[in-house]
This record gives C-alpha cells, structure tokens and sequence, in this order.
C-alpha cells in the first residue's frame, strides 16, 4: 500500500468524468507512487464493469469504495449533488496509515506533474489549498460580505475546497473533518456547504497554494494561468458542451479518454459554442492589457 492517496468522490452520474480525472492525473505524476480512489454513491456492479473496462483501456487502477449518502439526507444540498459532503467522510473511508491525501472534484484535469505538489513542505500545517480571488464581478458572493456571514474577519483568506492536499496524519489527529462535519451539522445555514464548513474547521491551519494548483474559470479567464490542475466549476463542463472559450482540447481529452466505452454516453454533443472561441487558450486576450496587469500584480504571490 502507498502512503499516498488520490482521491474523489463523485455520484453514479459522474463517474465517467471521475474516471478521466484520474487518468489525467496518472498521466501527469511523475515518479511518486500512490493509490487512486474514487468513493461512489450508491456503487453498482454494473459500475464496476465499466470501470474495469476504462482501466483496462488505460493501463490504470482505481479503487472503487461504495458509500451511502443516507447520513447527508437531512441536509439541503442546493444545486450541488450529495457527492460535495462525501470528502467530509474521507476520514472513515480511507486508511489511518497514509501520509498525504490528494482529494479532487470530478471536474478537473491534470495537466502537469503533480510530484511537486505532493512533495510540497506544508510547513507544519495540516492542510494545503488554493484561496479563492475575486476576478469577476459577479463572483460577489465571495467577497467580504460573504466571508463576514460564516463569522470570518475581512482580511481572511478563504479556500476553494475543489482541490485539498492533507498531512492526513495531522488531519486525523487533530479531527479535522470530524469538525467540518459537526459545523456543517451545527444547523447553520452555509451559502457554499461544506466548503464553508471546511473553511471554518480548518481556519488558521492551512497553507495557502499557488493558483496554477486549481485553477478556475475566472482565473484562467482573467489571469491567463499555466494551469496544472484545470477546474471546470461553472456549469458548461467540458464533456458536456463545447464551443467554450478554450475548450477545444479539453473537449477532445474526455473524447478520446471515454471513447469506445460504455462510460462514453455519458458525453453530450447537445449544446453547442462558437467553434471560434473554442480554440481560443486563455480568455484574458479579450480583456485590456492593463486590467490583466493590474490582476497578475494584485495576485502575484499566488502566481
């Protein structure tokens, strides 16, 4: 067994394109060893089937571990699935010896080596996560207004929870995400779930990382970042739309990943973008040269 884990956690409906997280990360991890794991709602045989044909495709393995979201059924999960509360669980679910665990949302794609980041010196800290910056204006939910409702001072830093790397073993000590979970439970309403909760139990204990580590929409829009992990958190995902500004590769890895698979209905070729857009990389070309200036110095300890 390594002493490093991947993991992610995700519905039946998302499977495929957990599949293909992983594989972008297997492709992008250098020399380091560790064990891929995708925790599944509601784990089916036939899921399992389809996984194997996947893996066999690509010469990769996951573990598959069933969970059963029967314990989150009291909680109102807005427009997110029940998989956002799964990662609280992780401290059930995965084993008590490893040292470092990379969880992922299923909506991500390695792009580079991933050795630097596991091997990152989290400087005592029990976890390592990228802050979320206020780009667009529309992201207004997220400024200080919002930090202020889940008690936070303005001057705080608030994390995006899509990617998390964990010194597990301070993790458990310390029973982090037993902590996430009970605020989460405390009856609080939170504007972005768990994600809040996690903020909150791990406030003062995480280590801010470079955005090229979980890269957003906005910040690839704005910043034009080199990502290494890309975050597809808005609604037009890559498998299911296309014609989105910088889409066009991303568009064709899921293709080519899931292709000749069962898992590859999951695919959807209804809603279409501009062709044009598509191959256009980084969309702070459509934004003045002094707003991008101005953004890259305002985030430049980040970049």
């Amino acid at each position: 067994m390594a002493d490093t884990a991947i993991v992610i956690c995700a519905t039946r409906s998302w499977l495929a394109p957990a599949c293909v997280t992983l594989l972008s990360v297997a492709r992008n991890f250098g020399n380091s060893k560790a064990d891929f794991y995708i925790i599944v709602d509601g784990l089916t045989s036939e899921d399992e089937t389809e996984v194997a044909a996947f893996e066999a495709k690509h010469g990769v393995k996951f573990k598959l571990v069933n969970f059963s979201s029967k314990d989150f059924q009291h909680l109102d999960a807005h427009r997110y699935s029940v998989a956002t509360f799964m990662r609280l669980e992780l401290n059930h679910l995965l084993p008590n010896t490893l040292k470092r665990v990379l969880y992922l949302d299923s909506d991500i794609l390695a792009l580079k080596d991933l050795q630097p980041l596991l091997e990152l010196d989290m400087k005592g800290k029990p976890l390592a996560a990228v802050p979320e910056v206020k780009l667009a204006p529309r992201r207004g939910v997220l400024t200080d207004i919002h930090r202020k409702t889940i008690g936070f001072t303005g001057n705080e830093d608030y994390f995006n929870a899509g990617v998390l790397l964990f010194d597990w073993q301070a993790t458990l000590k310390y029973g982090l995400l037993q902590r996430a979970a009970d605020i989460l439970n405390s009856g609080q309403k939170f504007e972005f779930l768990d994600q809040d909760a996690l903020n909150l139990a791990f406030r003062d204990h995480w280590l801010a990382l470079p955005l090229k580590w979980n890269v957003e929409q906005t910040s690839a829009f704005y910043l034009g970042i080199d990502a290494a992990l890309r975050h597809f958190n808005h609604a037009a995902k890559p498998w299911d739309w296309r014609g989105v500004m910088g889409y066009a590769r991303y568009n064709d890895y899921y293709a080519q990943a899931l292709k000749g698979l069962a898992l590859e209905r999951f695919l959807s070729k209804k809603k279409q973008g501009s062709p044009l857009l598509a191959n256009i990389e980084f969309g702070w070309r459509a934004i003045s040269l002094h707003q991008r200036s101005f953004l890259r110095k305002r985030y430049a300890k980040l970049l």
